[in-house]
């Protein structure tokens, strides 16, 4: 069920790409000292069984520690699609011992 990939443990928070939404620029920040952080999303398109979710754990410099991705049927919409990718992530975190 869940599909781990390996990547270069040389990404950091500063290798990291920036998004412009409306005049703001949105960039990950680093958790505090001492803790990771897990980011997750998901896309799903209406009409689609098929939902692509994927969640990524950093550490307190930005390092790259775990993640995962997989396509997972039977979400049928974009929050549908969203909650699970959260609870995939949550379950990952913590089976990881985080």
């Amino acid at each position: 069920m869940m599909n781990r990939m390996n990547i270069s443990p040389n990404i950091s928070a500063t290798s990291l790409p920036q998004y412009q939404r409306r005049n703001h620029v949105i960039q990950w920040q680093v958790p505090s000292r001492g803790w990771v952080k897990c980011n997750y999303d998901a896309s799903h398109h209406d009409g689609d069984q098929d939902s692509g979710m994927g969640w990524i754990i950093r550490n307190s410099n930005g390092h790259f520690l775990d993640c995962g991705m997989d396509k997972y049927q039977g979400r049928v919409s974009a929050v549908e699609s969203e909650c699970s990718a959260l609870l995939w992530a949550l379950q990952a975190t913590w089976a990881l011992g985080y």
